[in-house]
């Protein structure tokens, strides 16, 4: 999308919200004769105001405007469950204004709703319901978040913790790895092999629901982590086709090569 646009979305919402803000708290501060609305309905409209101001322009700069860093800062070498590993964390901040954006536009439709049915007003489950719509996957998203979704290698396994679930493979049955884009984003799936004996998986803890993943499939979303797609990929399949290199997971060494320039060459998509 052309980002001349994208700008204009930003400005547009901050103008926009910040204009409601002040409206809203020049009626509060106008004689309780001359106030156009209820006090109640200005502390609404202002912290509507505001919301929109924070979400709809600084969140909507950060989610399309704002270019994720791909140097590989946030890779570190420690130590997972006892074991050396390389663990790349998940960008976090967009999934999080996605579902504050979310939430803010069901509380409002909630009181809506409610407004609506004190007056009398019978279309008032209409945005009852689509406050619910809105809200419902809201809950387990702040889990999802709160859950630290991340890439971990160690020399024996390769681990990717999602939104939603996290599955482990051993890099002896690891089948293929590639870019996959799709309609929503682009992913580095991991496969294994439909026998691999090394799978297992586990979903997240939950409120109501939390998907399951393809079995013996590895998604990481390539806008998540802060790694280049072709070098992590090229750097996975270094590991998966030469086992002796594995051992260097644990340490810089191995955080070198995931992370530096050319320091994960290989060619092709597949073991």
């Amino acid at each position: 999308m052309n980002r001349g646009l994208l700008w204009f979305v930003v400005v547009g919402n901050g103008v926009l919200g910040l204009g409601l803000l002040a409206v809203s708290v020049g009626a509060l501060l106008l004689p309780g004769q001359e106030q156009p609305w209820s006090t109640g309905t200005s502390l609404l409209l202002a912290a509507v105001g505001l919301s929109w101001s924070a979400l709809g322009s600084l969140g909507f700069h950060w989610t399309y405007l704002h270019r994720t860093p791909t140097d590989g800062r946030s890779v570190i070498a420690t130590t997972v469950d006892g074991c050396g590993a390389l663990v790349v964390p998940w960008e976090r901040r967009r999934r999080t204004i996605a579902l504050l954006t979310s939430g803010l536009l069901a509380l409002l439709l909630l009181y809506v709703a409610v407004s609506l049915r004190a007056d009398g007003n019978p279309g008032w489950p209409i945005p009852l319901a689509v406050a619910v719509l809105a809200g419902f996957a809201v809950p387990d998203g702040f889990v999802g978040v709160a859950w630290a979704p991340r890439l971990v290698l160690t020399p024996d396994h390769v681990t990717v913790r999602g939104w939603d679930t996290e599955g482990r493979l051993a890099w002896d049955d690891v089948h293929n790895i590639a870019i996959v884009p799709t309609s929503r984003e682009v992913l580095i799936r991991i496969v294994g092999r439909p026998d691999a004996a090394s799978w297992s998986s586990r979903r997240r803890p939950r409120i109501l629901t939390a998907r399951r993943t393809k079995a013996c499939t590895l998604d990481v979303p390539a806008h998540a982590v802060d790694v280049l797609p072709s070098r992590l990929v090229d750097a996975l399949l270094v590991w998966v086709r030469a086992p002796a290199t594995r051992a260097e997971l644990a340490t810089e060494t191995g955080r070198m090569r995931l992370t530096a320039p050319g320091g994960g060459a290989s060619s092709g998509t597949g073991p």
